[in-house]
């Protein structure tokens, strides 16, 4: 668990305070063996703990982080020194992976990246790529404040910005788009595509012109991903496909991607649909039969919930939602899996918003098994 303080920063300090209980009971139920007593916690929520949790965090004043030193093996981790910076950059070079790096700039890049090795690594990539589409023979401490933002995680958004403002509305240089793709190979041209209709709708275009012109990207956009020329069907071709359109408004917003988000989500929903097949013991329904099952499953169980929500509590084993689950012997553990599917309707609240113990235990009273 990575950067496990990010919780705290997120407002998720429910889910933190959960992963310390699982901790605590963990450590219970261990001392409890050791000393053979009986167990004092509930096993029905408990989780046995297979592997060892690792986590990563900075420095925190948050006093949950201390809860969690408290029943952890702390290991801490000082700063790397400058002598093992160079020591390292060096290797690189004896390797031939890098141009030297002379020492006043390897200081410059230590301070800039807080001591995240990660960021250092990158910052000497950024380094090497700018020297080369320069053709420079030396690298200064000027050449380094040249690209040091594109070391600065907290303003890669910002570039990104202004690179995809870039390339829709100026002539670009082929080391200048070089510089781009180096930002992220993945998220630049996915932002493009996040913001090309709002272009090319802002443009002076007629409608034919806008269609053959979208077209072309999302042809360009599709072997992209298929091809392993990611540079030239993300970037080169883009900027050739939008140079030179005149627009309506001087500054269209950029919409930052999401298509990442929503091609995890749909992942995790077809993952799920295939195991719905067991949950409603229709193994042999096709696709859209079982989204169909799924949706009208939804709809008995809101309707379920609004009946318990009022205290309508007689009669309902008469209810659609346990008539059904009991024709097709549909566990309630089968019907939270169903109930995961993410929404398929964006104007629908996300599925298992309402469910809680009260729901599930007259659920399960109401069932014939």
């Amino acid at each position: 668990m990575d950067e496990i303080e990010t919780l705290m920063h997120n407002t998720d300090k429910g889910g933190f305070n959960e992963f310390i209980q699982i901790l605590k009971d963990y450590q219970k139920y261990e001392k409890n063996i050791e000393k053979n007593k009986k167990q004092k916690i509930d096993m029905n929520t408990f989780i046995h703990i297979e592997n060892p949790i690792i986590c990563t965090y900075t420095k925190s004043c948050e006093k949950k982080i201390q809860d969690l030193k408290n029943l952890s093996h702390v290991i801490e981790l000082n700063d790397i020194p400058l002598a093992e910076y160079k020591k390292f950059t060096e290797s690189l070079v004896k390797k031939k992976f890098i141009q030297k790096i002379e020492l006043p700039v390897i200081k410059e890049m230590i301070r800039s990246v807080k001591n995240d090795i990660r960021r250092f690594i990158y910052s000497v990539e950024n380094i090497q790529s700018y020297k080369y589409h320069k053709n420079l023979k030396s690298f200064s401490i000027d050449d380094y404040h040249a690209i040091e933002c594109i070391n600065d995680p907290t303003k890669n958004d910002i570039q990104i910005k202004d690179a995809i403002e870039k390339i829709m509305t100026q002539d670009n240089s082929y080391s200048s788009l070089d510089l781009i793709y180096d930002l992220d190979p993945f998220i630049v041209p996915y932002t493009i595509y996040q913001n090309g209709l709002s272009f090319l709708d802002n443009s002076s275009l007629t409608k034919n012109e806008k269609v053959i012109k979208y077209s072309q990207y999302i042809k360009s956009l599709s072997e992209f991903e298929i091809e392993n020329s990611l540079k030239f069907h993300g970037i080169y071709y883009p900027s050739q496909i939008f140079d030179n359109i005149h627009y309506k408004k001087k500054h269209i917003p950029i919409e930052f991607t999401n298509i990442h988000n929503k091609t995890s989500q749909m992942l995790v929903n077809r993952k799920l649909i295939i195991q719905s097949k067991q949950s409603l013991k229709k193994k042999y329904t096709n696709t859209n039969s079982l989204i169909l099952d799924c949706e009208i499953l939804f709809h008995y169980f809101n309707d379920f919930i609004e009946c318990v929500h009022r205290g309508e509590l007689n009669d309902l084993h008469e209810k659609k939602l346990i008539q059904y689950m009991n024709q097709y012997k549909i566990q309630f553990p089968d019907l939270e899996n169903i109930l995961k599917i993410e929404k398929i309707n964006k104007n629908e609240d996300k599925r298992r918003k309402n469910m809680n113990m009260l729901i599930k235990d007259k659920i399960i009273q109401s069932l014939d098994y």
